[in-house]
């Protein structure tokens, strides 16, 4: 009875004469969580603050002629962008350390640049919490299985303990750890491979999380030494059917499976060449005859 009201699932009743109510375990879930959680997030705020007033103190020390002796015969610009150079890594420790304590599950939605990059951050990310046999959840494109490179990754991914899925959606890179923490990796095309923004936001973290989840069940296990393409073709062909059927362009259905449009292209003309069609109306029709789009 103890342990029962301090974890909220019974309460006091109202007119009962010193009786019990039970309350959902759902209810008492968030009596408890919710206060907790806005202790964690004021926490993080306040670190990220005290890193910020570091950050902006070091790079003016870095940046002042009377603390820098050695500026003369430096080129201009370069002490502030060694500073610079260490609030990137000091954002990549952080990561590093939040993925490393992670002690139950990391869920992973990957993109090509992820894989194909020089320093894949992502993928490094995995290595710690892969070690500590928490369970890590890899999500990726059909696509990334036709590059002999990302399949080496994918392969060594379940070799070292990882679940991998692929799926029809193309989507952004995002991390989430342990459902407290999410990372979002840039995607503007910069250089820094582990540029991005982290946020301990529980609605956001949540929603990312219940995305992920939408995007795994129906995707398809990604097993064996060698995760060739041809094992999802057929998921690609329909869900490229099922948008051409709804009128979207080339260009945005290419987006949306993640090849560039030269490939959709060579997919679209082999469908039509499989198809007999001649044209995209006409491979709509007869793929709908085929029971191929709903």
């Amino acid at each position: 009875m103890t342990e029962l009201r301090e974890l909220r699932l019974l309460v006091g009743a109202a007119g009962s004469g010193g009786g019990f109510a039970a309350v959902g375990a759902e209810v008492a879930r968030r009596e408890l969580a919710v206060p907790l959680q806005r202790v964690i997030e004021d926490a993080h705020r306040e670190l990220d603050g005290v890193h910020e007033r570091l950050a902006s103190f070091t790079a003016a020390l870095h940046t002042s002629a009377g603390h820098a002796p050695s500026s003369a015969a430096s080129p201009a610009g370069a002490s502030a962008e060694d500073a610079s150079t260490g609030v990137v890594r000091q954002a990549r420790a952080r990561l590093v350390n939040l993925a490393g304590g992670c002690r139950f599950e990391v869920v992973v939605m990957l993109s090509a640049r992820e894989v194909s990059g020089p320093r894949p951050f992502v993928l490094e990310l995995l290595k710690e919490p892969l070690r500590n046999q928490a369970r890590v959840r890899v999500l990726c494109p059909h696509t990334l299985r036709a590059d002999a490179a990302a399949r080496s990754v994918l392969t060594r991914l379940v070799q070292d303990g990882a679940e991998v899925r692929s799926c029809t959606e193309a989507f952004d890179p995002v991390v989430v750890f342990d459902g407290q923490a999410a990372f979002l990796p840039a995607q503007d095309g910069r250089e820094e491979e582990d540029g991005g923004a982290l946020t301990y936001e529980q609605h956001l973290v949540a929603f990312l999380g219940r995305v992920f989840e939408r995007l795994w069940e129906p995707a398809s296990p990604v097993e064996g030494a060698a995760p060739g393409y041809g094992d999802a073709l057929g998921d690609l062909k329909s869900t490229i059917l099922q948008l051409l059927a709804s009128g979207l362009k080339d260009e945005v259905i290419a987006r949306r499976v993640g090849m560039s449009s030269r490939t959709f292209r060579r997919h679209l003309a082999a469908l039509m060449h499989e198809l007999g069609a001649g044209s995209r109306f006409q491979a709509g029709v007869r793929a709908a005859r085929l029971g191929l789009v709903s």
